[in-house]
């Protein structure tokens, strides 16, 4: 029941993905005339301070500042930084859930079968990487998952950003501002890379499945485990 719950709320942030992406593509800037009263803002609070500046100069400045403060990229990334971050966060930590979830499943599902049941005990202490690369040889002799594969790759990425949230560390700095500890800082953007990975943490879970499923030639096992996703 846990599984299809994380497969639910994964799918929830799916949903609500695609329609934050149409949401970024659709999005019109406003002309920099709309910011007038920002403008006039800065103008009220800049001219008595800067008595030896001309009105020529200070007005080019300040066109300059509005220009570059509210770009359409400028925009773009005030208006979407917070949803698009929250996503992405939500959706790496839940992807790595349901990855985790999966394997955990698939292992004591498929040891139960064969009899080994207690070997699970064993490799449940194993790492998510480790659970899906080495875990399903315990039952399957023949199982190949390796390291040059780009399935792990994206595996790889998936449980190092998530790692990056779950124990996330600040960078502390010295006094000459040397680093003296490393923070977790995973980069944002609205890049088509970054969407694109999104989109592929969406769908590992269920291509990690498929791969371990592919390899299994007893009907009654893959049976049993084929159903332990249900893509809700």
């Amino acid at each position: 029941m846990s599984i299809f719950l994380i497969e639910l709320a994964l799918k929830e942030r799916a949903n609500a993905f695609v329609q934050l992406e149409k949401q970024i593509d659709e999005f019109k800037p406003l002309p920099l005339d709309a910011f007038q009263d920002k403008w006039q803002q800065m103008w009220d609070q800049m001219r008595p301070l800067n008595v030896g500046m001309s009105d020529e100069d200070l007005k080019r400045f300040i066109d300059s500042q509005i220009s570059e403060g509210y770009s359409d990229q400028w925009q773009l990334i005030n208006t979407f930084i917070q949803p698009f971050s929250a996503e992405a966060v939500a959706i790496t930590m839940l992807s790595h859930a349901l990855v985790e979830a999966t394997i955990n499943a698939v292992l004591a599902d498929a040891l139960g079968y064969i009899g080994k049941p207690s070997l699970f005990l064993i490799l449940d202490k194993a790492s998510v990487k480790d659970k899906w690369t080495i875990g399903p040889q315990s039952f399957l002799s023949n199982y190949a998952f390796t390291k040059s594969d780009a399935l792990f790759e994206r595996l790889s990425t998936l449980c190092q950003r998530r790692n990056g949230y779950a124990h996330s560390k600040i960078t502390l700095l010295d006094e000459g501002n040397k680093t003296i500890v490393s923070g977790t800082n995973p980069s944002i953007s609205f890049s088509k890379q970054q969407r694109k990975l999104l989109h592929r943490f969406l769908s590992l879970p269920y291509e990690l499945h498929q791969n371990l499923l592919k390899q299994i030639e007893d009907r009654s096992l893959r049976f049993r485990l084929k159903h332990i996703l249900r893509k809700v």
